[in-house]
C-alpha cells in the first residue's frame, strides 16, 4: 500500500524473484506477531559467552518456513553464486522441528557460529549463535535459575505495571556476567604469566572474583 502506484507492478516484480511462490509481507514479516520475548542462556556461545534466544508467535509455521527457504536460496545465488550455499536443515528434537542454518559453503564457514531455530508450539525460537544453546533452551531450565519463574522478579514486574502499560523491560545480573568473564580473563592472565619468561608477573595481587562481585548488583530499564 505505501508503494507508488506506478511502481508497484515493477516493485511486487522484483519481490517475487527473491520469494517465488511465498509473499514477503504474509508468509515472512506479517506472519510473526505478539511480544518478542529475548533472553540468553549460559555458556553455549562464541568463547562461552552467553547465547541470544529469541522467541515470538508465528501464525503459519509452515508458510514461513517455505518462505525464508525461498529467500536464503535467492540471497544466496544472488550474492553467492550458488543457490544451496545457505542450506536450512530440518530435523527433529524432543518432539519438535529444528532448522539449522548451514552456512559451511560461505565465508562464515571458519567462524564456530551456528544458527538455528525450532517451531515450539506456537512460537518461533532462535539462536543466532549455537544450535546447542537452542536445544537447551528447548528442553527447558529448572524453575529456581528461570528468570521467568523468579518470584522476585516478577514481584518487581508487577510494581513497574502498575504504573502504565508496560511496552518493554530488560534486566541484567551484572555480578553473574562479570563473573564468567572474569573467569576467563583470569586463565589468559595465567597464560601470560607462563609466556612472560623472567618478567616478575605476581598474580597473587589479581582480586578475587568473589571480592569484585560482592560490590556489583542488578540493573535494569524499562519503558511505558
Amino acid at each position: 500500500d505505501a508503494i507508488e502506484p506506478t511502481e508497484y507492478e515493477s516493485t511486487q516484480a522484483a519481490i517475487k524473484q527473491f520469494m517465488g511462490e511465498s509473499d514477503l509481507r504474509e508468509d515472512l514479516l506479517a506472519n510473526l506477531h505478539g511480544t518478542l520475548l529475548t533472553y540468553q542462556v549460559p555458556g553455549s556461545g562464541m568463547a562461552e559467552q552467553p547465547a541470544n534466544i529469541f522467541r515470538v508467535g508465528v501464525r503459519k509455521p509452515d508458510a514461513f518456513i517455505k518462505a525464508l527457504r525461498s529467500l536464503t536460496s535467492s540471497i544466496s545465488a544472488q550474492f553467492l553464486d550458488s543457490a544451496d550455499a545457505v542450506a536450512i536443515k530440518e530435523s527433529d528434537h524432543e518432539g519438535r522441528k529444528l532448522y539449522e542454518i548451514d552456512l559451511s559453503k560461505t565465508p562464515m564457514a571458519i567462524s564456530p557460529v551456528q544458527p538455528a531455530f525450532a517451531i515450539d508450539g506456537g512460537d518461533l525460537v532462535f539462536c543466532p549463535q549455537s544450535t546447542k544453546a537452542l536445544k537447551t533452551d528447548l528442553n527447558g531450565t529448572p524453575a529456581e535459575s528461570s528468570l521467568a519463574k523468579n518470584a522476585q522478579l516478577s514481584g518487581f514486574i508487577d510494581t513497574l505495571t502498575s504504573k502504565g502499560q508496560l511496552t518493554s523491560l530488560s534486566f541484567t545480573d551484572n555480578a553473574k556476567i562479570f563473573g564468567t568473564l572474569y573467569s576467563q580473563l583470569a586463565s589468559m592472565a595465567q597464560m601470560f604469566a607462563g609466556a612472560a619468561g623472567e618478567l616478575p608477573v605476581d598474580l597473587s595481587l589479581m582480586p578475587s572474583e568473589q571480592s569484585i562481585t560482592n560490590h556489583l548488583s542488578q540493573s535494569w530499564s524499562a519503558a511505558y
